[in-house]
């Protein structure tokens, strides 16, 4: 009668408004997970970047160091007239200048180079987290809309054979929802791909 389709309306209604929040949390599901892969694949190039200069400024430093070595051995040796040391001190002046100025610049890259690391670091794990809650959410909402489904059809008639296949999904769909939950794992939605799970209009 008239109650019985109100009803129906409110249910077919509420399975909607689970079907909607489903879509929306699976796409940024996604979106976050492509943020993680794009943040991943920069860390990965900057990485390779950073440590080449960072090694190439290492090994300008040792040569300029064993430049000045061989400057002051020709100091402590040195057998010419005044030009010649005036020369060889400035040399040996600017030479030290030189080594200083690499060292700054080689002592600041390290440091950039460690900084961007924790800061890398601190992204993907707030990108993990909020992807390991969401996940969480969306098993619960297939969940809760597979149960949702399994009545619906119970009320409004449908065959055994199609409330049975809901049931065992919804089963199959708690089950590794307290897997995700227990072991912390947030790759299981991939099992069920979205929009798959719906059986179909009444």
């Amino acid at each position: 009668g008239y109650w019985m389709e109100i009803e129906k309306a409110l249910l077919l209604g509420e399975e909607k408004s689970l079907e909607s929040q489903l879509t929306s949390d699976t796409k940024e599901v996604r979106e976050l997970r492509a943020r993680l892969d794009k943040l991943s694949q920069h860390y990965r190039q900057w990485k390779s970047h950073s440590l080449d200069n960072i090694s190439s400024l290492k090994a300008q430093l040792i040569s300029y160091e064993r430049q000045l070595e061989q400057l002051e051995k020709l100091q402590a040796t040195f057998d010419g007239d005044t030009d010649e040391e005036t020369a060889l001190l400035e040399k040996l002046k600017l030479q030290h200048e030189l080594i200083e100025t690499t060292r700054k610049v080689f002592e600041d890259a390290e440091f950039h180079h460690m900084e961007e690391e924790i800061n890398n670091e601190a992204q993907r794990e707030e990108i993990t987290k909020s992807l390991s809650e969401l996940d969480r959410r969306v098993f619960a909402v297939q969940a809760e809309l597979v149960q949702l489904q399994s009545q619906n059809r119970v009320s409004f008639g449908a065959s055994a054979k199609e409330i049975q296949s809901l049931e065992k999904k919804r089963q199959e769909l708690i089950k590794d929802l307290q897997h995700v939950i227990t072991n912390k794992i947030f790759l299981f939605w991939r099992k069920f791909p979205p929009y798959n799970i719906f059986v179909g209009n009444l």
